[in-house]
């Protein structure tokens, strides 16, 4: 008897997860409400184990495509982790994303590169010079829409680029990007003869 109420608790299990796991990606993208976060895409394809969102777009900026791999033991965590790859025209990124019960979303291990030709609403004098911010080891955490704490070092080349036609020589941009107080912060330098 109690075999038989223990392997069907196992089974019970194994089915609600099974379903969870195998549901289509869609549904829990649009429950999420991305649309207040000012993200965007045009389809999505896969289910919560493993997919593909094709045209994201942040704040009117296109991104390209995402690809989400699920990280099976963050189940056991109340913790939904994915392995995200992104790459598009205007740049590329990993790292990993994870989303609590309570709402909470962390970012870990993020790198990204973005090509600054490919920044919407930059002045066109700026997207000519042309140029990339990279961000490494980046570490944030936020909820209810605000930054709660982070950190991430970024680096450009775009000074260096803007000076060498009127013969001067700048070192890249370098810096962090921290959160304070629901706030990013970012601070940064760069050296010249």
């Amino acid at each position: 008897m109690i075999r038989s109420v223990l392997l069907f608790f196992i089974l019970l299990i194994v089915f609600l997860v099974s379903v969870v796991v195998m549901m289509p990606i869609g549904y829990p993208m649009r429950v999420a409400g991305l649309e207040r976060a000012g993200l965007s895409y045009a389809t999505a394809e896969g289910t919560l184990l493993s997919s593909r969102i094709s045209g994201v777009e942040a704040a009117g900026q296109p991104l390209g495509d995402v690809v989400l791999e699920l990280q099976p033991l963050s189940l056991f965590t109340g913790r939904l982790s994915y392995d995200v790859q992104w790459g598009g025209p205007s740049g590329r990124g990993v790292g990993e994303v994870s989303v609590g019960l309570n709402g909470e979303l962390g970012l870990n291990g993020v790198n990204v590169e973005q090509n600054v030709a490919a920044l919407e609403g930059l002045m066109n004098a700026v997207r000519d010079v042309g140029g990339t911010v990279r961000l490494r080891n980046g570490t944030f955490r936020f909820s209810q829409d605000q930054c709660q704490s982070g950190s991430a070092d970024l680096r450009s080349d775009i000074l260096t680029l803007a000076a060498r036609p009127y013969g001067r020589n700048f070192g890249d941009i370098i810096g962090t990007v921290t959160c304070e107080d629901g706030a990013f912060v970012v601070d940064l330098e760069s050296q010249s003869d």
